[in-house]
Formats: structure tokens, sequence, C-alpha cells
């Protein structure tokens, strides 16, 4: 997130995927790792089309949907926290979005 807030998407991009490869490497997730998963997927969404990303365009909708399953893991999971859904930055893509609401709501 410190990458994407100075405007360094291609470090930011490496910085999530790396991330994610090490949440996928995980032998079991909790409900909150599921959440951070989420985050980095919402992370890469916001990423796509940003100049220098190395993320295209096409997959913001692709990880903005992988994202909102993922929380929705996470809340089957008992991970049902709604002020940390609607205060988390990385989520912000997904604010707009039916399903995000319905995925955050307590």
């Amino acid at each position: 997130m410190a990458c994407l807030d100075l405007g360094d998407f291609a470090n930011a991009t490496t910085d999530t995927r790396r991330a994610l490869a090490i949440y996928d490497q995980l032998p079991s997730r909790s409900g909150e790792d599921w959440f951070q998963t989420a985050c980095c997927r919402a992370t890469l969404a916001s990423l796509a089309a940003k100049e220098g990303s190395a993320a295209s365009a096409t997959t913001a909708a692709v990880e903005a949907d992988r994202a909102l399953e993922l929380l929705q893991k996470a809340a089957a999971m008992g991970f049902r926290n709604p002020f940390r859904f609607r205060q988390e930055s990385a989520l912000e893509p997904l604010c707009n979005r039916g399903d995000f609401h319905n995925a955050c709501a307590d």
C-alpha cells in the first residue's frame, strides 16, 4: 500500500503479487487471512490500468470479483468486522458494488 500511495505502481504490483504468493502457500487460512488475501486482490484491481503497474485493465474486474468471493469466504468463516471492511483502504475499489455491501453487512 505504501508503494501504491507513492504512485510507484510497478513495485506496488510486485509487492502485492508477492503477498498473494505467501498467502497461497499457507497450509490453512483463517477468516482474517482470507480477508487479507481479498485486500491483495482488490489492490490488484485498483492497480489495473495504472501506467507502469504491469497489470492490464482487463484484470480489474476479475480481481475485484475474486476479492468479493474471498470477502464472502472470510465472513463465512466468522470474520465479520463491518467497520474493518468499510475502513480498509485496499477495498476502496469495491465500495460501489452492491455485493460488497452484502459481504460487509453485520
